[in-house]
């Protein structure tokens, strides 16, 4: 099996997966509990908090722990606007991720007003673009930081401090799913207020994800129950998987930058076999883009064929986000490509455990099938 669709999601490592399965068994009790084995929990807890936040040299107590990338969007957005609705008005790109999208179609429906960034030519975001949409009543910028499709690696440091510098008291917030604990990235040289991150990105397990947050004056929850998470998540603690995404930051920050210098050689060798053993290939993906996605097309085909023929042979990638659950691309939609190229797409999603062989042999099979066309 090779699998190349990274970007949906990665598979667990060894070393997680023990993790997850000690902490079921040895640290069951409740964290809110009194007693001892319950306070073992909690500090379980505590230690994945400060391994999740060392990624982003951020203090453990800005991380609230939630159920994935989804929901921190939804917490970031949502949480926002019922926070402060006095400002009812919210910049954020045609580019972002489904969770981000809908969350603000939802404002939209009860009275907000929402500028969607266009990205340029080669599918990126113009930080001026976005401080030229900031009126008096901006409450919130959201924007990714590296975009789940083409791997658009986009100007947040840029954008931060312009926005910053016309109204330090809009909110910024930026869905990180992609980038963290694979593009080297610091709260501290940001001017960023909310973040967002996913576990299951980065070799982790799914349904846990984070949402780091400058302060606690933010953002008001979206449910209610007790005090975890500063009552921004409320309930029981998924302690097993908290700790499995600890292990994860762990060894997603172990040699980062040579992890990613691996990636860049594998991207670079599998654009170099595309681009010279195949007929009418399309990059999409940015010249600059993440290490770890590259984006392409096959004019003359369709991305079902393709990624159903890559199937028959044990290997697997995905044309967009899995959450679009096979709707067009709006990514590649908003960059302005054709329809051909946009219903032709295929996204690869490299991670740790990619060879140059996995490469090889995708290009070998794609080869196969053209010239089957």
């Amino acid at each position: 099996m090779i699998y190349l669709d990274n970007c949906s999601s990665t598979q667990v490592s060894e070393e997680v997966a023990s993790m997850v399965k000690e902490t079921m068994l040895a640290n069951f009790a409740n964290p809110s509990a009194s007693y001892f084995i319950g306070a073992e929990a909690y500090k379980a807890i505590g230690m994945a908090r400060s391994q999740v936040a060392k990624i982003i040299a951020c203090e453990p107590s800005k991380i609230v722990f939630t159920s994935g990338g989804t929901e921190s969007n939804n917490l970031a957005i949502l949480g926002c606007a019922k926070k402060h609705p006095e400002k009812r008005h919210i910049i954020t790109t045609a580019i972002e991720h489904d969770s981000v999208l809908n969350a603000c179609r939802f404002l939209e429906s009860i009275g907000y007003e929402v500028n969607y960034i266009m990205p340029n030519d080669e599918g990126n975001i113009e930080a001026e673009e976005i401080v030229n949409a900031i009126r008096d009543d901006t409450l919130l910028v959201s924007c990714m930081s590296v975009n789940n499709e083409t791997g658009a690696i986009l100007p947040i440091s840029k954008i931060c401090e312009k926005v910053k510098e016309r109204n330090s008291e809009i909110i910024i917030h930026s869905d990180c799913v992609q980038g963290y604990g694979k593009i080297p990235f610091k709260i501290y040289e940001n001017k960023l207020d909310l973040l967002s991150a996913s576990a299951h990105k980065i070799h982790g397990p799914k349904g846990i994800g984070l949402l780091y947050q400058r302060t606690n004056n933010l953002i008001a929850p979206l449910s209610y129950g007790g005090k975890q998470e500063n009552g921004i998540h409320p309930g029981t603690e998924n302690v097993q998987s908290i700790c499995g995404f600890g292990m994860a930051a762990d060894q997603a920050a172990y040699k980062l930058i040579d992890k990613m210098e691996a990636a860049i050689k594998l991207k670079t060798y599998l654009i170099e076999l595309l681009s010279n053993e195949l007929k009418d290939i399309c990059i999409n993906s940015p010249p600059n883009s993440s290490p770890y996605i590259l984006n392409f097309s096959f004019p003359r085909s369709n991305s079902v064929d393709i990624i159903r023929y890559l199937s028959l042979n044990e290997i697997y990638v995905s044309s967009a986000s899995s959450c679009t659950k096979g709707k067009e691309s709006h990514v590649l939609k908003a960059m302005g490509l054709a329809k051909n190229i946009i219903n032709s797409s295929i996204r690869i999603g490299l991670s740790k455990y990619t060879t140059s062989k996995d490469i090889e042999t995708l290009v070998d099979t794609l080869r196969l099938y053209q010239n089957q066309l």
